[in-house]
């Protein structure tokens, strides 16, 4: 039953992307407008879960506070890298960059918790990566370090860091909190650095933006719970069949043509992930 948890993190997370993709290539939304719309969306969403669902406000000790404002922090970075390394040159570089982001995290739940201590895991979720690469891998790519390669790099160590992060601050606040403090905060530093006007938003380009925003509820959610219940490395395990439901949902809602290279790289991880979850 706990594996429904990150399963349907996949297919929120992923369809949230897919709907994300569609505002920014058809409606021509900006980043900066997209985040406020996405946070503003999960803030006022997961406030009307409170008054529909009420849940006891957690004990905030030092140490705790202290784990919130560090989450805080490493999420903004996270977005703020990820928004500048969009200016990079070569945005194709972009996808198999992010795929390092499951190899750095499940080596720091390795080092930092004795419980995500089994390699059974940790060579499936390398194993997956490298699949997930030549799925996807554009040959003719060649890495050159400029600032936007470097940006994206920075947020995806942003982004693998924070995953320990949730972990250590589920041993004292509810999933629905812990999401609360963090897009509250982000929000914040978000509309402090970026600014973003709000007057050049079109209906189409919100009225995605918010659905996209709710459907990010549930999968950050769910994907809270899955750590919470089943640990970080077969959490993100099994996330890795993101780019698989992405290709999915791209092909029916964007039509974008799903190569054979994909297929095969989807049928082996999820082979990949069977083998190392059930055998």
């Amino acid at each position: 039953m706990d594996l429904l948890y990150p399963i349907l993190a996949v297919i929120s997370e992923s369809v949230g992307k897919t709907a994300d993709k569609f505002n920014y290539t058809r409606n021509k939304i900006r980043p900066r407008e997209l985040l406020f719309l996405l946070f503003s969306t999960i803030i006022i969403g997961l406030l009307a879960s409170l008054v529909f669902i009420p849940q006891s406000f957690p004990i905030l000790s030092l140490g705790t506070v202290g784990i919130i404002a560090f989450m805080i922090a490493i999420s903004f970075g996270q977005n703020f890298f990820d928004y500048v390394g969009l200016h990079t040159k070569n945005l194709s570089l972009r996808e198999p960059i992010s795929n390092l982001e499951p190899i750095l995290a499940s080596f720091l739940a390795y080092l930092l918790f004795p419980s995500e201590r089994n390699v059974k895991y940790i060579v499936a979720i390398f194993t997956g990566v490298i699949i997930l690469y030549l799925g996807s891998a554009d040959r003719k790519l060649k890495l050159t370090f400029d600032k936007g390669i470097i940006y994206l790099l920075l947020g995806t160590v942003c982004s693998a860091i924070l995953a320990s992060v949730y972990k250590f601050g589920l041993e004292t606040i509810a999933p629905l909190y812990l999401l609360l403090f963090r897009i509250i905060g982000v929000l914040v530093l978000t509309q402090l650095f970026f600014r973003p006007n709000l007057r050049s938003l079109k209906k189409p380009q919100i009225g995605l933006g918010v659905v996209s925003g709710l459907i990010y509820i549930a999968g950050n959610l769910t994907r809270l719970y899955s750590i919470q219940h089943l640990g970080l490395n077969i959490t993100i395990l099994i996330l890795l069949l993101g780019p698989v439901v992405v290709y999915i949902a791209s092909a029916v809602v964007i039509k974008e043509k799903v190569q054979p290279k994909q297929i095969v790289a989807s049928a082996a991880l999820l082979a990949l992930i069977v083998w190392a979850t059930y055998l």
